[in-house]
């Protein structure tokens, strides 16, 4: 997946080189962030935390065409507008083998 945000990155912004991936780590590590604040927020119930770190979360991601991320980041949201926490554990599962798969 990392390929895919540093083609998306040169492609749509125009940033080569060094710049792409400066912007990459970045993302990565606010993604990392994201996803520890997230499921802290999903363990307490904190169905507001929840809506606040997947809205963010899913800024950053489609800024960097990070779109599965997006997808999954969007789907908790929604479960948490929902008060269903059981649907945002199962969807916080996906989220994680997502951010894995940038590595």
């Amino acid at each position: 997946m990392k390929n895919t945000i540093l083609d998306h990155l040169r492609e749509n912004f125009e940033i080569t080189g060094d710049s792409a991936t400066v912007i990459l780590d970045t993302y990565c590590r606010t993604l990392e962030r994201h996803v520890r604040e997230l499921g802290a927020a999903i363990d307490a119930g904190d169905i507001l935390k929840i809506r606040a770190v997947t809205h963010s979360m899913m800024g950053c991601s489609s800024n960097v065409g990070a779109v599965m991320i997006v997808k999954r980041a969007g789907e908790i949201n929604r479960a948490a507008h929902c008060s269903d926490l059981a649907a945002a554990r199962r969807f916080y599962a996906l989220l994680c083998e997502e951010a894995r798969n940038l590595d």
